[in-house]
C-alpha cells in the first residue's frame, strides 16, 4: 500500500522549495505595438536589420525567388548575397529584362553570357545534341544537362548546337575596304605648238637635217680623198 501524505505535509514541502530565478529583461526597448521576435532579441547595433524590396536595384529584384518577391522587407544578409549574384550577371552584360530569359535555364552567368552574345535562344537548350560516347553512352543528350553538370564546356556545347541545326550563327558583315577619296589634280594647260618652218600648219613639212655622226663621217671621207690626190 502507498503511504498516505497529509495536506499539511504537502504544504510544508512546497514552502521548502527554492524560489525560481527572476527573468532577464530585454536588451533594448521595443516600440509599442511591435511584437517581440528572435531577430529583435539578437539585435546589438543601431543599423537596420532589413531592407525594403522596393528600394533594391532592378537586377537584384529580378533575381529574387518568388518567396522573397512577395515580401515587403528582407534581411540585410540576404540582400548582400543577391547583390553579389547580380554583380556576376551584370559583368556578363545582362540587365533586369534580359536576365529573366536565362533564369529558368539554371546556367552560370558566364555560360549564359557566352550564349547570349551569340544570340542563342534559351529554348534550344532543351534540344538533343550529339555528344561523344565517352560523355554519354547513348550519344545524345540535352544541351542544358551538359552545361549544368559541367560535362562539356560552353564552347563545345555551342558548336554542337550549330552542328545539330538548332542554332544558325549570324553572318558577320563583310569588311569592305573603301578607297580613299582624293581630290582631282588640276594640271596647267599645254602651251600651243609653234612651227618655225613656213607652210601649212595642218600639214607641216620638217626639214631633213643630217645627223652629226653622218656629217662627221662624210668629212673624214672627203679628207682622205684629198690626201690621196696630193700624193
Amino acid at each position: 500500500m502507498k503511504p498516505v501524505i497529509s495536506e499539511s505535509a504537502r504544504r510544508a514541502a512546497a514552502k521548502a522549495r527554492p524560489a525560481p530565478p527572476p527573468q532577464r529583461p530585454l536588451l533594448m526597448p521595443l516600440p509599442a505595438g511591435r511584437p517581440v521576435s528572435t531577430r529583435d532579441r539578437r539585435r546589438r547595433g543601431g543599423g537596420p536589420t532589413s531592407m525594403s524590396v522596393r528600394e533594391l536595384p532592378g537586377l537584384v529584384r529580378a533575381l529574387l525567388p518568388e518567396h522573397l518577391q512577395g515580401r515587403e522587407r528582407i534581411a540585410v544578409s540576404e540582400v548582400q548575397q543577391w547583390r553579389e549574384e547580380a554583380g556576376r550577371w551584370a559583368r556578363e552584360g545582362f540587365d533586369d529584362r534580359s536576365v529573366r530569359r536565362w533564369l529558368g535555364t539554371e546556367l552560370e552567368p558566364r555560360d549564359a553570357g557566352y550564349l547570349a552574345s551569340r544570340r542563342v535562344n534559351p529554348n534550344v537548350l532543351d534540344k538533343l545534341i550529339p555528344v561523344p560516347v565517352t560523355v554519354m553512352a547513348s550519344g545524345y543528350a540535352m544541351a542544358s544537362l551538359m552545361l549544368v553538370s559541367r560535362r562539356l564546356p560552353v564552347e563545345a556545347v555551342y558548336d554542337l548546337l550549330v552542328r545539330a541545326g538548332h542554332h544558325k550563327p549570324v553572318a558577320e558583315p563583310e569588311l569592305v575596304l573603301a578607297r580613299p577619296v582624293t581630290a582631282p589634280v588640276t594640271r596647267p594647260a599645254a602651251p600651243p605648238v609653234v612651227f618655225s618652218n613656213p607652210g601649212d600648219v595642218n600639214d607641216p613639212v620638217f626639214a631633213v637635217v643630217p645627223s652629226q655622226r653622218r656629217r662627221t663621217a662624210k668629212s673624214i671621207q672627203d679628207g682622205d680623198r684629198r690626201n690621196r690626190n696630193r700624193r
